[in-house]
């Protein structure tokens, strides 16, 4: 399976009420998440205490949302979408069981959300429909089947993103339940070999190969989200230590993002999704008029703020195609 492309997420924003919005210009927006010492979010920053760069030189801030005080319209105007995306390989039963509740009650507690989707995985990638059964039902029949198989991780992020990235004035994330172990990247480099060749492979591959195919593989998702600026989040339940490597891989997808990983291991897991909550309930956007170009390129992108010891995620790039 080839890995999909995905456009550079660059549209013309209109006009909604308390935000201002250019009228004839193509914007770049960025969801950012700003903490402070401690990981908590900051609130009340406005616009002029940011500073966004693109490829290293500063642009006007001309689109900016606040949504710690979301009932002020903000949130109304930039609702959420996402997918909770569930991990069933056999791997992960007992974690999906441990998690249920607070995941249930995560799905309906995001701020200003609009559009809801679940999806699972592990050989297979399925789409449930969530308003009409909800995830409470979802996760039932999911720990109700025998699944077994392997785990796709990069392939079911992949054909989530178009379930949330359909418009730009929403704010698309994903909120993956995961140990972050992945074979379908590793098949998919066996995949033009003979079966008792690829049985060999897959078998003999040294952890370093691994790791790498995998990083690679982490890479184009990271990409596709990027261009898409949806957020990745994932709770990351560890297991043995097959599975070092599915942390560094979560990593790469909520670091490219903005996103945060937390720990499906601890005990109050309600504490965990909250964390997640909280962020998305204090998040800002930011759009900017980027730097006219007709060539396809990667942009860079940088957001500080002033306030001291702070810290700020967001998404580092996007892509320009050739016009």
């Amino acid at each position: 399976m080839s890995w999909p492309g995905f456009a550079a997420s660059l549209a013309l924003l209109t006009a909604q009420a308390p935000l201002v919005f250019p009228t004839s210009a193509e914007i770049v927006y960025v969801v950012a998440s700003v903490t402070d010492g401690s990981g908590q979010p900051v609130r009340g920053l406005k616009a002029k205490d940011f500073t966004v760069r693109e490829d290293g030189k500063p642009r006007d801030v001309a689109t900016f949302a606040s949504f710690a005080d979301a009932a002020g319209g903000a949130g109304a105007a930039w609702p959420v979408d996402f997918v909770m995306l569930l991990d069933t390989s056999g791997s992960m039963r007992e974690d999906l069981r441990r998690a249920r509740h607070a995941a249930v009650e995560f799905a309906g507690s995001i701020p200003s959300v609009r559009g809801r989707n679940i999806v699972s995985f592990n050989s297979k990638i399925r789409v449930w429909p969530y308003e009409e059964t909800g995830p409470a039902a979802v996760l039932d029949r999911i720990l109700a089947e025998d699944e077994t198989g392997g785990t796709y991780l990069f392939d079911a992020v992949l054909q989530s993103i178009p379930r949330v990235a359909n418009d730009p004035t929403r704010r698309p994330i994903i909120v993956a339940l995961t140990d972050g172990a992945d074979t379908g990247a590793l098949l998919r480099a066996a995949e033009s070999m003979d079966p008792k060749e690829r049985a060999r492979f897959l078998r003999g591959l040294p952890r370093a190969d691994v790791a790498k195919i995998r990083s690679a593989a982490a890479a184009e998702t990271a990409k596709a989200l990027q261009n898409e600026s949806v957020t990745f989040y994932a709770i990351y339940f560890a297991k043995h230590d097959i599975h070092a490597h599915g942390r560094d891989v979560l990593k790469t997808l909520a670091g490219a993002t903005g996103g945060l990983v937390v720990d499906g291991g601890a005990r109050d897991l309600t504490t965990q999704f909250a964390r997640i909550r909280n962020d998305l309930a204090a998040q800002y956007v930011l759009g900017f008029a980027p730097a006219p170009s007709s060539a396809s390129r990667v942009h860079k992108l940088k957001i500080t703020v002033a306030a001291k010891g702070a810290k700020v995620r967001h998404r580092l790039a996007y892509e320009t195609k050739a016009r």
